[in-house]
C-alpha cells in the first residue's frame, strides 16, 4: 500500500473528511437514514450544500436506491446508516450488490472505540456480519487511517469486479480531528489487480475458433452491460452477423430489436436462444458465470459445443463449466482487441436454422384475446410498455413472474437499461432502486414495475419518492398471489397453494393516494394503452395498479436442474 507524501495538508474533523473524500470521487448525493452514531456525520452535512443527501424510510430502501443507481451509471454510489440495526437493516441490500457486482459504499456508525466488544447499546459487529456479502470491509480504528482508507474503499468497489465496500465508523472517530490531504497521490494496492487486459495472442486464438465455426454464438452476461462494452459489442456482431443471447442482467446490451438478437437464455429464455444454445458449435462467453439459471443441466449444457470464456474474475475460471480458451480480460478490452480482426463470416445458413427454430414457437403476446375483467395478461400490457417507449425507458423490475414476464416482453435497446436483482433475487429491490435512478435521470423515463406482493415490502419508500418529487412511474402487478412460487406449485406440487395466496391485499390506489400520488386502477384490456400513456405524461410519479390475472404463468420454462432442450412452451 501506497499513501504517499502528503501535498497540501489541513486539519479537519473526521465527519469532515468523510464528506470531503466522497465529494473527491466525484460524489453529489448520498442515501441513507440517522441514529445516534451517525449524528457527527449527518451534522456535518449541513455544511456541504454540494452533497445532497436523500433520507429513505429504511435503510433496506437506501442501500437498493443506491444499487439502482450504480448500476444505471457504473459507479459507486454511497449509503450511510447508523449502528446495530441501521447496520443490520442494510444487509439484504448489500447481499444483492455482492451477488450482480454493484459497486457500493456504505459507511455505518459504530459505538464509541473504548466499549466496542462490551455489547453496548446498538452495538453490531457489522465487519463480522458483513464480510460474506462484500467485497471488502474495514472497521476505523484510527482516525489517521480514515482518509486513506475511504479512498481505498473507492478503488477497491469501481475496479475489477465490481462490488460493494463497508466502512464502520465508531461516532468519537466522527468528532476527532486529523490532517486532511486535499491532494494525495494514486492508491497503490499491492497484489490487486484491478484491470485485467486481454492477450493478444489468446484474443487472436479466439477469433482463428470463431472464423472456423459454422454454427457461432455469443452468450453475454452482466460482464459486458456498459455502454463502451456495448458499443464495441454491436461492433463486432455487425461486422461477423454473430446472433446473441444474454443473460437477465445484460439485456440490451444489444438492441433486443435487432434480427440478430435471440433474446434472454435460461430458465425463463426465449425457445429460440435455449434451442440455440443446443445447436452451437462455438460460443462465445463474454463477461457471463455460468448460472444455474441459465445452464439448467450443467452436463448437458454446451456439451456439443466449443467454449471460449473471457471474464475478468479468475475465480470464474472453469469453475462451472470448463472451456477450452479462457482468457483472463475485461469485456472492453477482449471486445476492442478482437474487432481489429474481426470480419464478416458466413453465417447465412445458421442465421436461417435460427429462423427457423424461433418460429416453432415465438412469444404469446396476448394481442387479440378478449379477457373478463381483472383478468389482464402481462405479456400484453408489457409489449405496449415496450412499444410505446421504443425499449429506451429504465425498466426497474423486483423478483417473479413480472420480473420473468419483461425480461420476454420488453424489447430493451440500450445497456443497463434493465435494472433487477438477479443473482439474490430479493423482493422490494425495483421501488427503492428507481427512485435511486430517478434521482440523476430526470430526461429519461424510470418504470418501477412490482408485484403486489414485493411492492408490500419496500412501500414506505413512497414517502420519499413524494418528499422529492421523484417522476417514478410506478407499476403494480397484481395477482393477489407470489405468482412465480404459485407457478412452481402449480407445476410440481399438485397445485397446493401453501401460503402463496393473499386472502387480504389493501387497496394499492388508496396506498398511493395517501402518499399524494395520483393512483388509479386498469382492469380492462382497453384501457391499458390509455393508462401508459396517462403515466408517461403525468409530471413526476404515478402509481398504476394493473389487475392481472392470478393464473398466468409464464412461457417459456425450463424445469429446474433439466437441459435446456426440455424447455416447455405451454
Amino acid at each position: 500500500m501506497n499513501i504517499g507524501v502528503s501535498q497540501k495538508l489541513t486539519t479537519k474533523l473526521g465527519s469532515h473528511i468523510i464528506l470531503e473524500t466522497i465529494l473527491e470521487q466525484g460524489i453529489d448525493k448520498v442515501f441513507g437514514y440517522p441514529g445516534g452514531c451517525v449524528i457527527p456525520l449527518f451534522d456535518a452535512l449541513l455544511k456541504y450544500p454540494a452533497l445532497k443527501f436523500y433520507l429513505v424510510r429504511h435503510e433496506q430502501g437506501a442501500t437498493h436506491a443506491a444499487d439502482g443507481l450504480a448500476r444505471a451509471t457504473g459507479k459507486a454510489q454511497v449509503v450511510f446508516a447508523t449502528s446495530g440495526p441501521g447496520a443490520t437493516n442494510c444487509m439484504t441490500g448489500i447481499a444483492t450488490a455482492l451477488m450482480d457486482s454493484v459497486p457500493l459504499i456504505v459507511i455505518t456508525g459504530q459505538v464509541k472505540k473504548s466499549v466496542i466488544g462490551t455489547n453496548a447499546f446498538q452495538e453490531t459487529n457489522v465487519v463480522g456480519l458483513s464480510r460474506p456479502i462484500t467485497k471488502h470491509n474495514f472497521l476505523i480504528n484510527d482516525i489517521k487511517e480514515l482518509q486513506f482508507v475511504l479512498r481505498k474503499a473507492f478503488f477497491i468497489a469501481n475496479t475489477g469486479r465490481k462490488g460493494p465496500v463497508l466502512i464502520d465508523i465508531p461516532v468519537d472517530i466522527q468528532t476527532e480531528s486529523c490532517h486532511y490531504d486535499s491532494n494525495p497521490k494514486p492508491i497503490v494496492i499491492r497484489g490487486y489487480q484491478d484491470k485485467m487486459v486481454a492477450a493478444d495472442d489468446l484474443v487472436e486464438k479466439a477469433w482463428q475458433m470463431i472464423a472456423k465455426a459454422k454454427k457461432p454464438i455469443i452468450y453475454a452476461g452482466g460482464g459486458s452491460n456498459s455502454k463502451e462494452s456495448s458499443d464495441e459489442l454491436i461492433k463486432f456482431i455487425k461486422k461477423t452477423k454473430l446472433p446473441i443471447t444474454t443473460t437477465l442482467l445484460a439485456q440490451g446490451v444489444y438492441p433486443e430489436r435487432d434480427s440478430l438478437s435471440l433474446g434472454m437464455l435460461g430458465m425463463h429464455g426465449t425457445y429460440g436462444a435455449n434451442i440455440a444454445m443446443t445447436k452451437c458449435d462455438l460460443c462465445l462467453v463474454i463477461g457471463a458465470r455460468f448460472d444455474d439459471r441459465v445452464t439448467g443441466e450443467i452436463a448437458s449444457f454446451l456439451k456439443q459445443s466449443k467454449i471460449i470464456h473471457v471474464d475478468l474474475d479468475p475465480s470464474s475460471i472453469n469453475k462451472v463449466k470448463i472451456s477450452d480458451l479462457n482468457i483472463l480480460s475485461d469485456s472492453l478490452s477482449f471486445l476492442q482487441k478482437i474487432n481489429l480482426l474481426a470480419r464478416q463470416l458466413d453465417t447465412t445458413k445458421w442465421l436461417k436454422q435460427l429462423d427457423d427454430i424461433k418460429a416453432k414457437a415465438p412469444l404469446k403476446q396476448y394481442i387479440d384475446y378478449q379477457p373478463k375483467t381483472d383478468k389482464l395478461r402481462p405479456e400484453y400490457i408489457l409489449k405496449l410498455l415496450s412499444d410505446i417507449t421504443k425499449g429506451k425507458a429504465f425498466i426497474v423490475t423486483d423478483v417473479g413472474q413480472h420480473q420473468m414476464f419483461t425480461s420476454l416482453h420488453y424489447s430493451f435497446m440500450y445497456p443497463r437499461s434493465h435494472i433487477t436483482s438477479g443473482g439474490l433475487g430479493t423482493m422490494g429491490f425495483s421501488l427503492p432502486a428507481a427512485m435511486g435512478i430517478a434521482t440523476e435521470f430526470k430526461d429519461r423515463v424510470v418504470i418501477s414495475i412490482s408485484g403486489d406482493g414485493g411492492f408490500q415490502m419496500c412501500m414506505q419508500e413512497l414517502a420519499m419518492i413524494r418528499d422529492y418529487s421523484l417522476a417514478v412511474k410506478i407499476f403494480i402487478f397484481n395477482n393477489r398471489n407470489l405468482g412465480m412460487v404459485k407457478q412452481w406449485q402449480d407445476f410440481f406440487w399438485e397445485a397446493r397453494y401453501a401460503s402463496t395466496t393473499f386472502d387480504f391485499n389493501p387497496s394499492f390506489t388508496m396506498i398511493g393516494k395517501a402518499f399524494d400520488i395520483p393512483s388509479y386502477a386498469v382492469r380492462e384490456k382497453n384501457e391499458v394503452a390509455g393508462a401508459i400513456n396517462k403515466a408517461l405524461n403525468t409530471k413526476g410519479p404515478v402509481l398504476v395498479e394493473f389487475k392481472i390475472d392470478p393464473d398466468s404463468h409464464v412461457f417459456p420454462m425450463v424445469p429446474a436442474g433439466a437441459k435446456l432442450s426440455d424447455i416447455i412452451t405451454k
